[in-house]
């Protein structure tokens, strides 16, 4: 489950890391590569959660671990932003709902 929440009433709406790091100044960049390796740990911690639920649960992914995990990443992306845009809890979570949906493969109709 994906949560968000904000760790003060005064913080901004939105992740840090999520919306960091896209147009990064040459005095930023090392804060900026930073970022982008968070981003990349929490895209393989994705690949392997993956991984696992689907052997766990004998459930088949929709496509390739690493591709969902880039789709799922990017998601996260879009779901900052719409907090920062005013997005309802509610909405957020049909949006992680659908998304998660996304990830299980359909059940083949063929015997």
């Amino acid at each position: 489950m994906i949560r968000v929440w904000r760790l003060a009433p005064d913080s901004p709406p939105g992740c840090a890391v999520m919306q960091s790091a896209g147009a990064a100044s040459p005095e930023e960049s090392e804060a900026a590569a930073i970022t982008l390796e968070v981003k990349a740990g929490v895209e393989r911690q994705l690949v392997s959660l993956l991984d696992q639920a689907s052997e766990a649960h004998g459930t088949p992914l929709s496509a390739s671990s690493k591709v969902l995990a880039k789709y799922l990443n990017g998601t996260l992306r879009g779901l900052s932003q719409l907090v920062i845009d005013g997005a309802s809890r509610t909405d957020l979570m049909q949006i992680c709902d659908v998304a998660a949906r996304a990830c299980v493969a359909k059940a083949s109709s063929n015997p």
